[in-house]
Parts: C-alpha cells; structure tokens; sequence
C-alpha cells in the first residue's frame, strides 16, 4: 500500500501547531498555565523517586526545554535527610535528549551540575550502587544502567562518610561517563583537594588530578600532600598515584619528609611498583634517589636505591637491595662516631619448607679514621622462619689504622662464622685471620678464636701463631660460676727481626743487643681460672735469646719465671736472667697497679756461685718503694733510699752511698722513655748516663770528695760505651787533691783522652808542695779489657814521661812485672 502526503496537508498541520502554540504560550502569560517543562521535569522526578527514599526539590526549571533542560537549585534528600544541593543542572538536548536516552541507551544522557555538595553515607553509596538489596535500589541501579549517562560535574564538593572513614573533595570538576553502566564507568576530573580521615590514615592531597579509564586504572597526580598514619607524618610533592585492574600498582613523589617517634626520613625522590594477585602481594619494587634517616642518637645518609621484593605461588618469597654504583652511605652513632660506606647489595629469601636466607655485601666500609674494611660479605640461614637453627658467616679485608699511634696499621683478611641451635640453646662460633700485617712487624701472624657454649657453659679457645716459628694456644672453660685458663706457649727460633719495628719504636735501647740471626726459644705456660677482672693460677716461663749482640760480640742469655697469680698480685717464686756468666734472681711479688715489684735482688758469678750483690725492694706506706743494695766487693758498699714514680715515665728519689766510713747523700732521677739516669750532690757532683746502646757518660764535679777517700776531684768527663772492647772516653780540666802515697800528699791534674785500644794523657802536672812535675803518658795496642785475659802479654806501645824523674817506654810483646824508680 502507498501513502500520498500532499502539499495541502503540510500546510494544514503547521498552521495548526502554531496555532497550538500561541494558545500555550498566551494561556501561561495571562491565565496562569504551568511551564510545560516545570510539569515535564517534575514528572521525571517523580518517576526517579518512585517509591523509594530519595526526594528531590527544584526552585525553578528554564522554559527552553527543548533545547536545553536547566534545574536551579536542586536540593536532594535520602530518607529525608537533605544530601547534597545543585546550583545548577542542565541537559543539553532537552526532552528529546531525555526521552531518547530513556528509549535507546545508545543515546548518550548529558548532565551537567554545576556547585553540586554532596553528603554521602554508606546507605546512600549501598543503594546508588544497588548492594542494598531493597527495590528501589535495585530501581535506581537498574535505571543507571539502562541510561547512557554522562555526568559533568562542576564546582563541586562532595563529603562522603563511609564505614572505612570520611572524605571530602573540594573545588572538584569531573567528568563521569556511565554510558557503560557502574560496572563499566569512565572518569577524570581535577580538584583543589581531597581529605580523607580513615581508621589509620589521614590525608591531605592538594592540586589533584585523577581518572579512571576504560582498562580499569585509577590514577591521581598531586602536586602536594600531608598525611597522618600509624603513628607518623609524612609530607610530599608531585604525587603520582596508579592502580590498575590487574593489581599492579605504581606510586612517585618527590621531596618527601616523614616523622615518626623522633625518626625522621628524607628522600629527594621516590617510586614503588607493586604487583597483587589474589589479593596478596606478588612483587614490589621500591626506589629512592636519595634517603636520610635520624633521630636524636644516629643519622643515616643513603645514596639511591632500588629494593625488589617477590612472592611465587605463596612459598618463595625474597627481597633483594642494591644501592647506586658510587654512591656513599654516611652514618653517625652519637658516642660511636662517624661511618662510611659504599656499594651495598643484599638479598633474603623465603624458600621452600621455610628454608629462610640472606645474604649482604659491602664494597667499602670504614669509621673516617680507625677501621677500613673492604669487600664484606656476610650471610644467614635458617631452618625455619622461627629461627630454630641459625647459620652466619662474614667474610672481609680489615684495617685498622692509627693505633697504637698515628700511621701505624694493622690488615688481615676476617672470616666469622656462626651456628646457634634454639632449642639446645647451643652456640658454635668462630674468628679467624689470615696472614694478619702490620706495620709493627716484619711478618705476617695469623689468630683464630673459636666458642662453644651450651646455656652456662662454655668453651673459648684461641691460637695466635707466626710460621712455624711462634704458637700460643689458650683454651678458657666456663661452668655454671666456676672457670679455668690454661694458657701454652712455644717460640722456635723466632727471629728478633720480626720485632725490629717494634723494638724501633718503643725500645730503642734494645736496638743495639739485637741482629738478624738474634732468635728466640722457649715454653710459656699458665694454669688457673679467670673468675673476675685478674687471672689466678700458676705461671711458668722458660725463654733463651740466642746469638744477641753487645758491641762487637754475640752472647746468649736465658730467662725464667715461676710465679703465681691470685687477683692483682703476682707472687715470684723464682725469677733467673742470666748472661755472659752472670746470673740475677728475683723472689719477692708485684701488684698488677704497681709499677715496681717488692722483694729481693741477687747477682751471682755463675763459674764459681760467687754472691756480688743483692738489692731489696719494699713498697713505701707513704708512697713509692724503699730500697737497700748491698755490693759485696772488698771493700764492700751499701745504698739505700727511696724512689717515687711522677707519671708513667719518670722516676726521681733520694739515695745515701755507703762506703767505708764515708756517707754520701746524691739524688736521682730517671726517664723511661730515654733511658737516662741522673745523679747530684747540690752544685758538687751532677752525673747523667744514658742506658741506651750506645751508652753515654757524663760527669761534672768542683772537689767533689770520692767516697772512702780523702781525694777531691774537679773536672768533667765526656764517654760512650758499646761494649767493653768498644769505648771512648775524654776528660779535661781534670784535678785530684789529697792524693797520698807514700807519706807525701800530692795534687794530680791533667787531661786525657782514650779508647778500648789507646789511651793518650798529653799533659800532667804533679804538684808536690811547692815543686811541680810535667810529663805525659800513652798506651797503644790491644783493647785493654783483654790485656788480663793474656796476662798482660800481647803486641803493645807503652810510654810514661816526667820531667826530671822518669823516662819508660816499652814496645813488643812484654809481661811487665814491675818497675821501681827513685825520683832525682
């Protein structure tokens, strides 16, 4: 069939509609006939409330509903209660818009509000999303879901208090596109913030941007932020904000600052990737360009770093960190000082049958000053994530610098290792030094310590060793209160070289006595317990230097000790030092803050047992020690005195020489350090000798008397000696009175100077009364300490002038038994 509309017919209904029309339009201007689009509006609003809870009032709605549907001053009500007002709400497209959407969802309903605040609870949010479970909410959701709804919403501001907490976002502009139902939403907006105030998290997110888009990723930028949470605060810049459907999750910001319980954190920049499957965290990756942390106690400055974390099928975890190549951590530890450190790495992991390791390492690690370690590597196992069996062990290049004084320095390669049992409560430990070096020592040492323990008891054992050449064992056994020490040593030929840096530095006076062939043997042992600070037990020492030197001659010498220790007091059975056919002994004790022992002193000949001299030393109640030396020579001798330490390097006291009938009051001093022993007599008599090879003399005196005698001696002395058939020695000014022979008094002076081998007296005056005799005297040839030894016979120049009296000279080998001449 077909229809024919003709031009007549077109005509008719125009002029009817715009009849229709002006009836409409003067029937509202003069007799009160509704807005068709007020009537139109609120018949959809009633439709739209239905008969659920929300209600919604309008002030007034625009005329030009066809093109343009406008709502002013909407305010919306749930259950009564008003939620949210509209300044203004249009749709572009007006009815036909509206009515089309409603018909066909491919047509896209635009809404746009304008100053909406809004006021959400979790009941308003339940029943827009139709989890209420009543009709209208599932009216209202299944509404949204048929509409191809656009909403664009303009200055608004929405509060929304939810059962996980509140939120509110201010000045926000958003776009929200549910032309694809809730389940399917698109949005993007901006505002000036958003607050949230949730169970343990505040927040405050100003200068945001967010979206939401069609693979389901939710992003907000902010351009700065405060929260509050879990007991810290935090501040940041440049927040970028990203969750996707996947469970993958992306966070940066900058400048962030954070506070917690005195910690403070820094970081210039920040990321952290995360992936969640299932809910439960997959991997995460975490990186910062730069991080500090400080309290009141320590400070950590970090360089960049990256830390990975994952999970496999919940049953390997692990977490790894490495640190930017170059980059320097900087720490301080208040009364540990200041630490440095670089290229750190680690990784712990979580594997199958809780199998839990970790694993660190240090490319450089030092104190700024002291410790240096290079190349540290240290590593954990553990049987279970409870700890039930622990394993460690660190490895590194240690050196110590600037003890014991500046530029000295100690390097060794370090291995500790660990074992702990928790349920034996057992611990198995050890320290070990490989080939340890230093300064101080021309050959490398090696130690190792070892521990066992078992609740109260415990076992420390420790070996110090040099080559084959020098071992020291110590083994120390604790059970329950009550300990023993047994402590072992053995030197086998240990060369004194070994030591010449030390010797060099703090005892240079034993310099001279040593060489490269001097050695070391002997046993060194100790028996007791170490129940508080002081050892106590039996100690036991057998040592022998072979081939020292003294001057121009090797000699050997032997020492040894048995002693015992209870507490600070060291009680000397029996102390020998023997060398060069001399024996010195000591018995007496010593207390560990004393610096002198108490007791007494022999010298012994050892070829015939001969007793020279013995020297006791007792402890001063007042302060200092008293001593007394008895030298048994014929005539004999007798010193007694007192002697006080001022420091640790100097000792100075009084001291009275007795010598026939004669007493001598002197005083004295001597430095430690140098070795250099001093004696006076007020301004008659001043001596200094100094005990380091090679020995020196010096002697100035004004008639000065010689003990034992009625001589007076003026003059100075000038000498160094190494050894007996090494020696120089000079005098000048040089006057002896009161010398008697023979009856007559005489008055000797001149000046001399001499050596092991020659000795030359260029100038002697005699004074005789009023007469005066000149002469001269010298001796060349063999060192005279060795003249007795071949009984006075061997190669020699000998010759004695005096004016007047007395011309000798003998040459060649001689025995010279005696001479008598009679002065002219």
């Amino acid at each position: 069939m077909r229809f024919h509309t003709t031009f007549k017919d077109i005509v008719v209904a125009i002029i009817v509609l715009l009849s229709c029309t002006a009836a409409v339009w003067w029937g509202m201007a003069n007799i009160g006939l509704p807005n068709p689009s007020e009537v139109l509006a609120t018949h959809l609003i009633e439709q739209l409330e239905g008969d659920g809870d929300f209600s919604v009032h309008i002030d007034s709605v625009g005329r030009d509903y066809l093109k343009r549907m406008q709502l002013k001053g909407v305010s919306i009500a749930f259950q009564g209660k008003p939620i949210g007002t509209i300044d203004e709400l249009s749709i572009p497209g007006g009815l036909g818009r509206i009515l089309a959407s409603y018909f066909s969802p491919t047509y896209t309903l635009r809404i746009e509000a304008t100053g909406l605040r809004l006021d959400i609870d979790q009941g308003l949010l339940d029943q827009l999303t139709g989890r209420s479970g009543d009709a209208s909410s599932s009216k209202t959701a299944a509404m949204l879901e048929r509409v191809g709804l656009l909403l664009d919403l303009r200055e608004g501001t929405i509060n929304a208090n939810l059962d996980i907490g509140s939120f509110m976002l201010r000045d926000g502009n958003v776009i929200v596109d549910l032309r694809n139902g809730l389940d399917n939403l698109l949005a993007a907006g901006d505002a000036a913030a958003l607050q949230t105030d949730l169970e343990v998290l505040q927040a405050d997110i100003r200068s945001l941007h967010f979206g939401y888009d069609e693979e389901r990723r939710f992003a907000i930028e902010a351009k700065q932020a405060d929260t509050i949470g879990f007991e810290a605060y935090a501040a940041f810049e440049n927040l970028v904000f990203i969750l996707q459907q996947s469970g993958e999750i992306s966070l940066s910001l900058a400048n962030l600052t954070a506070e917690r319980h005195g910690l403070e954190a820094a970081s210039e920049q920040a990321s952290l990737h995360a992936s969640l499957a299932g809910g439960l965290l997959e991997d995460i990756t975490l990186s910062v360009a730069t991080l500090s942390l400080s309290d009141e106690l320590w400070s950590v400055s970090a360089p960049g770093m990256t830390i990975v974390g994952s999970a496999v099928e919940d049953t390997i975890h692990s977490l790894a960190l490495a640190s930017q190549e170059g980059g320097q951590f900087f720490v301080h530890v208040d009364g540990l000082g200041d630490y440095q450190a670089e290229g750190l790495s680690a990784r712990f992991s979580l594997e199958e049958q809780n199998i839990l390791q970790g694993s660190l390492s240090l490319s450089h690690l030092n104190d700024r000053q002291w410790i240096f370690i290079d190349d540290l590597t240290a590593s954990v196992r553990s049987d279970d994530v409870v700890l039930t069996n622990l394993y460690g062990n660190v490895q590194a290049n240690v050196e110590h610098r600037g003890w014991p004084l500046a530029g000295d320095w100690i390097a060794s390669a370090v291995e500790a290792e660990g074992y702990w049992q928790r349920k034996e409560d057992a611990v198995t430990a050890s320290l070990s030094l490989t080939d340890a070096t230093s300064n101080l020592l021309n050959s490398p040492v090696g130690l190792h310590i070892s521990l066992q323990g078992r609740r109260d008891s415990a076992q420390l054992e420790s070996l110090l060793f040099l080559d084959s050449q020098l071992e020291l064992r110590s083994v120390y056994n604790l059970e329950g209160r009550s300990s023993d020490l047994i402590v072992t040593g053995r030197l086998t030929d240990l060369a004194a070289r070994t030591f010449s840096p030390l010797i060099d530095r703090w005892a240079p006076f034993l310099k001279p006595y040593t060489q490269d062939k001097t050695t070391f043997n002997g046993n060194i042992s100790f028996t007791g317990a170490l129940d508080g600070q002081y050892p106590t037990g039996r100690l036991s020492t057998e040592l022998a230097m072979i081939n020292a030197r003294m001057g121009s001659r090797d000699l050997d010498a032997g020492f040894t000790i048995l002693s015992t220790l209870d507490g600070q007091t060291i009680d000397v059975s029996s102390l020998t030092l023997a060398a060069e056919g001399y024996r010195l002994s000591f018995a007496g004790k010593a207390l560990i803050d004393h610096w002198l022992p108490s007791g007494d002193f022999a010298l012994h000949r050892i070829d015939d047992g001969q007793l020279l001299g013995t020297t006791a030393i007792q402890v001063d109640p007042d302060g200092g020690y008293t001593f007394a030396i008895n030298g048994l020579t014929d005539p004999p001798f007798f010193i007694d005195g007192m002697i006080k330490s001022h420091g640790r390097s100097f000792l100075s006291g009084e001291a009275s020489l007795h010598y026939k009938e004669d007493f001598t009051p002197f005083g004295y001093s001597l430095a430690l350090d140098t070795l250099l022993l001093s004696a006076n007599q007020e301004d008659v008599f001043d001596l200094h000798i100094s005990l380091t090879t090679p020995q020196s003399l010096s002697i100035a005196a004004n008639r000065f008397r010689v003990p034992g005698t009625e001589i007076h001696y003026s003059g100075a002395i000038e000498g160094e000696f190494k050894d007996l058939f090494d020696w120089t020695l000079s005098g000048k000014d040089i006057l002896l009175e009161g010398i008697s022979f023979a009856g007559q008094s005489y008055d000797l002076a001149f000046r001399f100077d001499g050596a092991s081998d020659e000795v030359t007296i260029p100038s002697i005056t005699i004074y005789d009364g009023d007469l005066q005799h000149h002469g001269s005297l010298f001796y060349r040839g063999l060192a005279l300490a060795e003249l007795p030894r071949r009984g006075f016979v061997a190669p020699l120049h000998f010759g004695l002038t005096l004016t007047d009296a007395i011309r000798l000279t003998v040459q060649g080998d001689a025995r010279v038994l005696g001479i008598t001449l009679d002065a002219k």
